[in-house]
């Protein structure tokens, strides 16, 4: 019932904040301020000062998606990691709130997830502006947010072009808690961002006292940023102290949510696992080409390595509609034409994890997807997965989601 009485509260708090808005727009105009109401991809609120200089800035959206999937495996894989049917979940169910304040000098940011009937964090922190100097902007974020590694892992799950992330995804957790110095320059060339981040649940909490810390540090830049080319460079290393607990779990999930992990490894007196990503994207108008390179070590009583990697084409078929790039921390925003879109992609991804594994020693995916835009709002997309693990034999999953945003 808690779950439910969750939800009751959050839309009486929505319904309210709309009624005091809905007061507010209705006074005479020489009574208050020019408010601008645009709903984008969620509804955003625009506060004015005495010189209709913005001031604050409020933003509500949600998202659910709904996925579909049947699943056939090897009688080899299904001996070794367990047997997977056909299945229906909702994959995502979040509410946000996020604000700018005071003349964008403090910002936050509040996500709920109620995926499963239950609430999980997913993004809560809160972030000064430190500096603005010429075209350079500096912040602090502290709070729960993602660990500024990986590209793939920095898009949002509203704008992945394939229903899953690859398998680099695995190699360490998409949020942490912690705090992160993040700097940008106003051009959209350059970013850089430094993070120390605890070893914490998804609720913030420490798994337990003095359990070691993350340290994790990337830069961008854009060499090529015009109105129809966009070339994008990065490169992260993430040292991630195991602390008392010392232990560390290598592991690799196909591209299908409820499939078990092919690949799992766990690793006991363990000093720190350090991880290196390289990641490439190329824009050109319609197309999209990006690829991302992960190479770890695990340093304990017996050192271990692994390594994953992907490559990735997309293509947006409708004339007038296009991926543009908004910058080089946010990463890949979709923008649909009133007469809606078709988009396909194609990914090749394998995790290799040398002869550590007891299960196999790698395993890789071919998926094929496709997606209709009926508008920025709502989607359906339909991927088609080929999955090799060597020597337990192939999986194939075709998979459908219904997706939306509001």
């Amino acid at each position: 019932m808690s779950f439910y009485r969750s939800i009751f509260s959050a839309l009486i708090q929505l319904v309210f904040f709309s009624l005091c808005q809905l007061a507010y727009t209705s006074l005479p105009a020489q009574g208050r301020m020019p408010v601008k109401v645009q709903y984008q991809n969620g509804l955003n609120l625009e506060f004015p000062d005495s010189d209709l200089n913005t001031k604050t800035k409020l933003s509500f959206a949600g998202r659910i998606h709904y996925d579909l999937t049947l699943t056939d495996q090897s009688t080899e894989i299904n001996n070794l990691v367990g047997e997977a049917g056909n299945s229906q979940q909702f994959r995502r169910i979040f509410l946000m709130h996020s604000g700018e304040l005071f003349y964008g000098k403090l910002n936050y940011k509040i996500q709920f997830d109620f995926t499963g009937g239950e609430i999980g964090f997913r993004d809560i922190y809160i972030e000064p502006k430190l500096f603005k100097a010429g075209s350079f902007e500096g912040f602090i974020r502290v709070g729960q947010f993602k660990d500024p590694f990986r590209f793939e892992n920095m898009l949002s799950g509203n704008n992945l072009s394939l229903l899953e992330r690859s398998y680099i995804a695995n190699f360490a957790p998409l949020r942490n808690t912690g705090l992160m110095y993040h700097m940008n320059s106003a051009d959209q060339k350059f970013s850089f961002q430094f993070a120390f981040l605890e070893n914490s649940t998804d609720a913030g909490k420490d798994i337990s006292p003095d359990d070691g810390h993350n340290l994790t540090s990337r830069v961008t830049y854009l060499p090529l940023h015009e109105d129809d080319l966009t070339l994008h460079l990065g490169a992260a290393i993430s040292i991630r102290d195991r602390g008392k607990e010392g232990k560390y779990t290598l592991k690799a999930k196909p591209p299908v949510s409820t499939l078990p992990n092919y690949l799992s490894f766990a690793i006991n007196d363990v000093e720190d696992v350090r991880l290196v990503n390289f990641e490439a994207v190329l824009i050109r108008r319609q197309l999209m080409i990006m690829s991302e390179v992960l190479i770890g070590s695990v340093n304990a009583a017996a050192n271990h390595s692994a390594d994953a990697y992907y490559g990735q084409v997309s293509y947006l078929i409708n004339k007038h509609s296009y991926h543009t790039y908004k910058n080089s921390l946010l990463g890949i925003k979709d923008h649909i034409s009133e007469k809606g879109a078709w988009e396909i992609a194609l990914r090749f991804a394998a995790a290799n994890f040398k002869d550590e594994s007891p299960v196999a020693p790698a395993v890789s995916d071919l998926t094929f997807g496709t997606i209709y835009y009926f508008n920025e709002q709502l989607r359906v997309m339909l991927n088609l997965s080929h999955i090799h693990l060597r020597s337990a034999g192939n999986a194939k999953a075709l998979s459908i989601r219904l997706q939306t945003t509001f």
